[in-house]
């Protein structure tokens, strides 16, 4: 694992669906009486989606650091768009309206939204930077050959 491979899509995407993934365990809603409720008990589809974008955000970033290739991390960003951005939306119309019962947004919405948007823009970095950074060049080994007689 060379985390100099990392270009700046697959940090964004990384560190966000990490952030993604821990958004989901914190409270997002809470009501007047006390009772709050985590992304996962929020939602029914929702938290799946959002779950499944985290992943594909830290599988971009780990293909990235593990591959010598930039294959990898090219073909995961392309199947890691169209998931963000679905679950981006869904996140969105999410926070706009408030569930039944349920008084008060927390910190777990705006984490949440934030990290979604963050995987959504780093795959789509990802996939638009054709660079390939200096430390995933391949170190060729060249012997000198003798002078020929």
């Amino acid at each position: 694992m060379d985390l100099r491979r990392l270009r700046h899509g697959e940090w964004i995407a990384g560190v966000s669906g990490v952030a993604l993934l821990v958004a989901l365990f914190l409270d997002w809603y809470s009501s007047e009486g006390g009772a709050s409720a985590n992304g996962w008990e929020s939602f029914t589809v929702t938290d799946v989606l959002l779950a499944l974008a985290a992943l594909f955000g830290i599988a971009l970033a780990l293909g990235a650091a593990t591959q010598r290739s930039p294959a990898v991390p090219q073909t995961v960003g392309q199947l890691a768009v169209p998931v963000a951005f679905v679950a981006a939306v869904a996140v969105v119309i999410q926070a706009l309206s408030l569930p039944v019962g349920a008084d008060s947004r927390e910190i777990g919405v705006w984490l949440g939204i934030l990290a979604a948007l963050g995987v959504l823009v780093g795959a789509w970095r990802s996939i638009g930077d054709q660079s390939f950074p200096k430390g995933a060049s391949p170190r060729v080994e060249v012997t000198p050959l003798p002078a020929p007689k």
